[in-house]
C-alpha cells in the first residue's frame, strides 16, 4: 500500500483523485431536495399564518359584537325578556388585502331560548350567537367563526 502523502515528494496533490461527476450530481440532487422541502415548508407556514390571522380577526369581531349586544340589552330600557339588536348578513371589513382592498365578511347575530339543567333545576337562558362568514381568497373555501354567549333571564 502506497502512503497517501509521501515525505520525499514535493508535490503532495499528485496522487489525489478529486471528485467524480457522479458525486457532484448526487450532491446537487440532495441539495435540490433539501432546498425544495425548505421552500415548501416556508410557503405552507406563510399560508397557515395568514389563515390564522384572518380567523383571529373574525374571532375578535364576533367577540366584540357579543359584548356590544350585552351592553345594548343592559343600557336600554329594562325589558323582560331582554332585547338584542339582531341582524343577518351585515357586511364588514375583516382584514386588509393587497392594493388597498379589504377582505369582506358577513356578520350575523342570532338569539334563541335554550333550557339548561343543573342540580335537577331547569333554567332557560338566551343563547346569543355571533357569526362571521367569509370566503378565503386563496382557496375559495367558505370560512366561518361562531361564538356563543348565554344570558340568563332577569
Amino acid at each position: 500500500m502506497k502512503p497517501r502523502f509521501p515525505h520525499d515528494d514535493i508535490c503532495l496533490l499528485r496522487d489525489e483523485r478529486g471528485i467524480t461527476l457522479v458525486e457532484v450530481l448526487v450532491s446537487a440532487a440532495v441539495m435540490v431536495v433539501l432546498i425544495t422541502s425548505i421552500y415548501i415548508g416556508i410557503m405552507y407556514a406563510q399560508r397557515e399564518t395568514l389563515q390564522n390571522y384572518r380567523h383571529r380577526a373574525a374571532t375578535l369581531i364576533a367577540a366584540g359584537e357579543l359584548e356590544r349586544q350585552y351592553h345594548y340589552s343592559i343600557n336600554h330600557v329594562i325589558q323582560i325578556p331582554p332585547q338584542f339588536d339582531l341582524f343577518q348578513g351585515k357586511p364588514i371589513d375583516l382584514v386588509p388585502l393587497d392594493n388597498r382592498r379589504m377582505l369582506e365578511a358577513r356578520l350575523s347575530v342570532e338569539s334563541r331560548m335554550v333550557p339548561i339543567v343543573e342540580h335537577n333545576i331547569s333554567y332557560e337562558v338566551y343563547e346569543l350567537r355571533s357569526i362571521v362568514e367569509w370566503t378565503d381568497p386563496e382557496s375559495r373555501k367558505p370560512m366561518r367563526v361562531v361564538l356563543h354567549e348565554d344570558f340568563y333571564k332577569r
